[in-house]
């Protein structure tokens, strides 16, 4: 782990992944690979009677100093995580739901420039079709309990599907499970 960092605020317009932040935030960067870049813990000291401590943003960065200022770089989404308006959910939130299915596949997709569809692909073999429904409905009962949206911006759909639907990454040849195609 590495040493907190203390950081100004002040928006940095040359490069849109960059930042500095106000003194009162406290920055951390867990488990740093061999560039710098891991996993961004803040603490926010300004508000003073409830602070918060040690929020995990969901985000991969690391902190580098230009000209005698800390900035904070970010680099992309944890793989574990993606974020929708504002809120970050982290596939360990969805776990409970999807123990029944043998995998699945979170994708995420612009619709509109302010619609974002989330789409749950779910692979489940030997299911009749009425336990191929109860899953499905079960499953989307859930994620409206742990996803707050709002149908004018975000639209969820829940999907049974064969192996061959989940998107498999042309580099890697592997199934991520959350595909963000929002970029």
């Amino acid at each position: 782990m590495v040493q907190p960092k203390r950081v100004f605020w002040a928006h940095y317009s040359k490069n849109p992944r960059a930042f500095h932040f106000l003194k009162e935030v406290v920055v951390e960067i867990f488990n740093p690979d061999s560039e710098g870049y891991g996993e961004i813990v803040v603490t926010n000291l300004i508000r003073k009677r409830f602070p918060l401590f040690r929020y995990r943003m969901g985000d991969i960065g690391k902190v580098v100093v230009e000209n005698d200022r800390e900035v904070l770089l970010l680099k992309e989404r944890e793989q574990k995580s993606f974020s929708l308006h504002e809120s970050a959910y982290f596939l360990h939130d969805f776990e409970p739901l999807l123990q029944g299915v043998d995998r699945f596949q979170i994708q995420l997709s612009l619709k509109t420039d302010l619609l974002t569809q989330v789409c749950f692909l779910l692979v489940k073999s030997q299911a009749s079709l009425a336990e191929r429904e109860k899953l499905i409905q079960q499953v989307k009962d859930g994620i409206n309990q742990i996803i707050e949206w709002d149908p004018r911006f975000a639209a969820i759909d829940v999907e049974l599907v064969e192996e061959d639907a989940l998107y498999i990454n042309p580099t890697t040849s592997k199934t991520p499970l959350i595909v963000d195609f929002r970029n």
